[in-house]
């Protein structure tokens, strides 16, 4: 039976209750519910070796502290310093601690680094820590703060009964193997780095073991009629496009076209670098799914990516007798009802969209293709809902975020996979550089430069608005401060794009940059996808530190699109990361460098893909543990029997249909 969280001590029913709105049913989902990171503060680190964009533990003696505002709008400044250098601390909201803070008072505490655009250094919010520890982070859960979880967690870990996966343990390796309770123990409350690192992979190889055969099963063997296809598909819808194929995309071409001509679904993801021609790919695979007498779909993650789709579509499928429409959630009324109906009775060959495509109204005459563009921007679950408006369709799934080979048949072992390896000829390679703080104000004179010259520049910020993360750049304030009388870039017309404006402002934002009427675009991640503006030569980035090297690369790739030579400016210090950015254009040994650095969750996002939390203890998993996981997987199903029995219900279990779809 089930332990119910309202039995563990020191957890009343309002704290239960905040849990099971969590997603955490019971004692045992709460155990299960591993943090998603630790502060380490064992070592410390001097503050004159705190490092821009870096977590770490360091101590010192309160030198000042000031306080601005009131209430909730008030804001606590510390000055702390130890025998090297010393570091601003910037509360929000937390009048609280000038009760408990005083000059001379020694702290020990977590947090990380920011550097402002005028140089100062500084951390937003900084933990103050009782003692040196490896101390759990867990995902917030509103009404029950950080302590109290652990508590409930130490408490539930004490009076749970079974806590196994159902893995066989001649599947785990015996260098991997740990006792499962052992391990959930040392996950919440390590002892050391080394026990903690020995947990978590132990738990991590189980779930990558448990996803690699939830794969397994939903890659049956499916019999289906062949598509009747004509036997010059690619050359007739090449030699109606205005540039010719590289060898890539021919090669691909015929790997896609084959699969439709094949007697069961295809089921191909097509990866290849940003501007390699993927696009034109699944518009020719359209064109063959209309020849055949079917219908395509094709999904996009943003309006503006959709539209783009579109018009290009319409552009190079119309010609050719195929008829294109859209759907995206801002069609009016009447537009909405013009494109269902043409959908349902045939009369639109292709039709693109957004999550608008999802719709229960939206029906299709012979739905045979499904196209998903930006695969890693929606989940399993969304992904699958189109394919349900038929039965057994080809499947086309295109990823412009290079997806190195191991991970990419953990994830996607279900799937052919076609490398678009060779980019169409005449484009200049983008021009990285890292740009400290010092270098600024010529950086800027650099854009007033390619803008005097027609050239437009993109200014990408990590958030939208000012944040507690004080002293990282914001999209609003620093479009303000660059267009305002005296600002850097006064007198040029600089736009701004983020999440949290009303779509059509955004989009006709957006619009106007694409057009050529804003020599300046500051922006947040919006960009990553969906915005080709041939006039685009400047990509700079504030505070790189806070992408993935995989998003750095998306992001230079939106320059470098034209004729022109273009630049990425990465606004911050050397480190590792970056200098391995700089080093390379491949997008693919940057994808290798990414998932090395921080893990296949981190790379690829764990949400994203639509995989539950449980996924997420593998973020960490490097390339060996994958292949390892994957290997066992291919045993148990070989071997069969008793053992693979129970690695297919462990993997039921587990993952329950959400792999499955």
């Amino acid at each position: 039976m089930p332990l119910p969280l309202d039995a563990l001590p020191g957890l009343g029913p309002v704290r239960a209750a905040a849990l099971v709105k969590a997603g955490v049913a019971d004692a045992r989902a709460l155990v299960e519910r591993l943090p998603v990171k630790y502060q380490d503060s064992t070592v410390l680190t001097r503050i004159a070796d705190l490092r821009p964009g870096v977590e770490a533990a360091f101590a010192g003696e309160v030198a000042s502290i000031r306080s601005y505002g009131y209430g909730k709008a008030a804001r606590v400044h510390v000055v702390v310093e130890d025998d090297s250098s010393r570091v601003s601390l910037v509360w929000f909201g937390a009048a609280w601690l000038l009760k408990q803070l005083y000059a001379g008072q020694p702290l020990l505490l977590y947090g990380t680094v920011s550097r402002a655009p005028n140089g100062a250094r500084s951390v937003a919010h900084p933990a103050i820590l009782e003692r040196r520890a490896l101390l759990p982070v867990y995902a917030a859960v509103d009404g029950m703060p950080g302590k109290a979880l652990r508590g409930a967690i130490a408490a539930a870990l004490d009076r749970i009964g079974d806590v196994e996966s159902g893995i066989p343990p001649s599947l785990v390796p015996e260098s991997i193997r740990l006792d499962r309770r052992e391990a959930l123990k040392q996950a919440h409350f390590p002892e050391s780095r080394e026990s903690l690192e020995h947990a978590l992979r132990y738990l991590s190889f189980e779930t990558l073991l448990l996803y690699a055969a939830a794969l397994r099963r939903r890659s049956q063997p499916v019999h289906i009629e062949p598509l009747v296809i004509p036997t010059d598909i690619t050359e007739t819808f090449w030699a109606a496009q205005p540039f010719k194929p590289t060898g890539a995309q021919t090669r691909v071409s015929a790997e896609i076209i084959a699969d439709m001509r094949g007697d069961s679904p295809m089921s191909r993801l097509v990866e290849g670098d940003v501007g390699c021609g993927k696009t034109a790919l699944a518009f020719m695979a359209m064109y063959a799914a209309a020849r055949s007498g079917g219908q395509a779909a094709m999904m996009v993650p943003t309006e503006i990516l959709a539209a783009q789709h579109f018009r290009s579509a319409a552009g190079m499928l119309e010609p050719l007798g195929a008829r294109v429409g859209l759907l995206t959630g801002s069609a009016s009324a009447k537009e909405r009802r013009g494109i269902v109906a043409a959908a349902a009775d045939g009369t639109l060959q292709v039709v693109i969209g957004t999550h608008a495509l999802f719709s229960k109204d939206v029906k299709f005459a012979n739905l045979v293709l499904c196209v998903t563009d930006e695969q890693h921007r929606f989940g399993v679950k969304q992904r699958a809902a189109l394919s349900e408006k038929t039965i057994h369709p080809h499947t086309l799934v295109m990823s412009a975020t290079p997806i190195p080979r191991t991970l990419a048949m953990l994830l996607y072992g279900d799937m052919k996979r076609s490398v678009v390896d060779e980019s169409p000829p005449g484009r200049l390679p983008v021009e990285t550089r890292l740009v400290p703080e010092s270098k600024r104000a010529r950086m800027y004179g650099f854009i007033r430069a390619q803008a005097a010259e027609g050239w437009q520049s993109y200014i990408v910020c990590p958030h939208a608005t000012q944040t507690g993360d004080a002293d990282c750049a914001s999209a609003e304030w620093l479009a303000q401060s660059l267009r305002d009388a005296g600002g850097p870039l006064c007198g040029l017309r600089v736009g701004i794009a983020h999440g949290g404006q009303p779509s059509r402002f955004r989009a006709e934002t957006l619009e106007a940059f694409q057009g050529g009427k804003l020599d300046v675009l500051v922006a947040t991640t919006v960009v990553e996808v969906g915005v080709d503006a041939p006039g685009a030569t400047v990509m700079v980035i504030e505070n790189p530190e806070r992408f993935g090297l995989a998003q750095l690369h998306q992001l230079r790739g939106r320059v470098g699109r034209g004729k022109a030579k273009s630049w990425c400016f990465l606004m911050g210090e050397r480190n590792a990361r970056l200098d391995a950015l700089a080093a390379t254009r491949d997008g693919f040994e940057i994808a290798r460098k990414d998932l090395a650095m921080r893990g296949p969750g981190d790379l690829l996002g764990v949400r994203q893909h639509g995989l539950p939390e449980a996924f997420a203890v593998a973020s960490g998993a490097d390339e060996p543990l994958m292949v390892l996981a994957r290997e066992a997987a291919d045993t148990a199903a070989a071997r069969g029997g008793g053992d693979a029995a129970l690695l297919d219900e462990a993997a039921r279990v587990r993952f329950g249909t959400m792999a499955m779809a």
